[in-house]
Parts: structure tokens; sequence; C-alpha cells
């Protein structure tokens, strides 16, 4: 009787393990035909976004430069990117070396639909009202 017990044991072992095996084939063939799509997909999403970021901030500096023609260095601390609908806005910090500079240290701007606004140029309550509706998320 033991021996009759160890044969169909090890018969249930088998069909065990064939099914397992089965099941991961087939798993891995619904992973494979319905899935390969979506892991490249939401690399190339994340991908776009942080070129479109790191154009923004570019953008941004560019916006900053134009709109300081007689600095004589610009140099950016942090810049943070909010996205506002489906436009970037930056959200940073700069300290703009001018011959006449009054504003000691870094001062913040925001760039938003092309235009910039800076704090030392357009004044601390344009800055503020930019930066509370713009930037306190980031």
């Amino acid at each position: 009787m033991a021996d009759g017990a160890g044969k169909r044991g090890g018969r249930i072992a088998l069909i065990v393990v064939t099914v397992a095996l089965i099941t991961a084939a087939v798993g891995g063939l619904v992973v494979w035909r319905f899935f390969p799509q979506a892991i490249p997909n939401q690399l190339d999403r994340a991908w776009d976004a942080r070129v479109n970021e790191i154009d923004a901030i570019e953008a941004a500096k560019a916006a900053v430069s134009t709109r300081t023609p007689t600095a004589i260095s610009l140099t950016f601390g942090d810049a943070k990117v909010n996205w506002v609908g489906d436009k970037p806005a930056v959200c940073g910090l700069v300290d703009i070396e001018e011959p006449e500079d009054s504003f000691v240290g870094q001062e913040r701007f925001v760039y938003v639909d092309g235009q910039v606004t800076l704090e030392q140029a357009d004044g601390t309550d344009a800055i503020n009202r930019q930066w509370d509706a713009v930037c306190k998320s980031v």
C-alpha cells in the first residue's frame, strides 16, 4: 500500500509541477503580448517630460538674460518646473550682477508663456503674485 501511495504522490507532484509550468508560460506570453508597449511608452513619456523641463529651464534662463542686458554676470540657483495646464512654468533663483546693483544676493524669477518676472526689475508685489500663482506647489 505504501508503494502505491508513493507512486500516486509522485504523479500528483508531477501534475502540480506541470500545471505550474504551463501557467507560468501562459502568464509570460500574456505579459509579452499585451504589455511590451506599456513600459517603453511610460519611459518615453517620462523622458519627453524631462526634455520639456530642461528646454523650459533653458528658455527661462535666456529670457532672464534678455531682460537684463546690462548684467555683468548671471548665476542661476535652483530652478524647478511646474506645469500650468500643459505648459511648463519655471520658478527659480538668479543672482544678477550689474554695474549699479542695489539688490544683493539671489532673487526669484518666474517664467510663464515666454514672459519672465524678475523680483528686482518688476517689484516684490509682482513676483509674489506670480510665485503664489505658479510656484507654491513646486
